[in-house]
């Protein structure tokens, strides 16, 4: 930011953590690290880090991320689709190491426009067998199709174990949620009452059928 600071107080993001040409991924404003100048050519990071400045680790990288979620949600739902893109080749590259935190990051898009973690529930793609549209209101979170149709995000939610569903699955769940003692039809729109019907209309789904379960 322009400011003179001792080598301790600063922090370097390695490429592996960066976004665009060098850019650290999570906006300075909102990091808990304060970085060095990115005028220093790459070549220069030993001399720095030997001076004191911090390397970013993973750790720190995914501790950075959980503060970024938490204190500046807005920000982080509202960056584009090449950030999140990003993102998800990241944390992809992280999940071996740290699958627990990583499952706990609410980072998932919904088609509803909220977001969860994976460790919330079921976690489907908007799509089932033969292109039909997943329905809302059957006790599963259906992914954003923006983040569905993304290869790197599409690749990480499939981690976080999102995915298709067959048209009897969904046709079972749509069912169990009308016969559950807690559902009120009045808790749910109209149009997505007749997509459940639709749903189950188009996939021809028949009472007592085998494969209704």
């Amino acid at each position: 930011n322009g400011d003179k600071r001792v080598p301790s107080d600063l922090a370097i993001v390695p490429e592996e953590f960066t976004y665009g040409i060098g850019n650290p991924l999570i906006p300075s404003a909102s990091s808990i690290f304060t970085y060095v100048s990115q005028n220093y050519p790459a070549e220069d990071c030993e001399a720095l880090e030997s001076l004191g400045v911090r390397r970013v680790s993973a750790k720190d990288f995914l501790d950075d991320l959980s503060n970024f979620i938490k204190k500046s949600t807005v920000e982080f739902r509202s960056m584009d689709g090449e950030w999140h893109s990003r993102l998800s080749q990241i944390l992809d590259s992280l999940t071996a190491k740290f699958s627990k935190l990583i499952f706990s990051l609410p980072i998932i898009p919904l088609r509803n426009g909220k977001w969860t973690a994976a460790t919330s529930g079921l976690l489907l793609f908007p799509l089932a067998a033969g292109d039909l549209v997943v329905p809302n209101h059957i006790n599963a979170f259906v992914i954003h199709p923006d983040a569905a149709n993304d290869p790197s995000r599409r690749t990480l939610l499939s981690k976080l174990q999102a995915r298709d569903a067959t048209k009897a699955e969904v046709c079972s769940m749509i069912i169990k949620s009308h016969m559950s003692p807690g559902f009120n039809s009045k808790d749910i729109s109209v149009r997505d009452m007749v997509s459940h019907a639709k749903f189950l209309c188009q996939a021809r789904w028949v009472h007592n059928s085998p494969d209704e379960y």
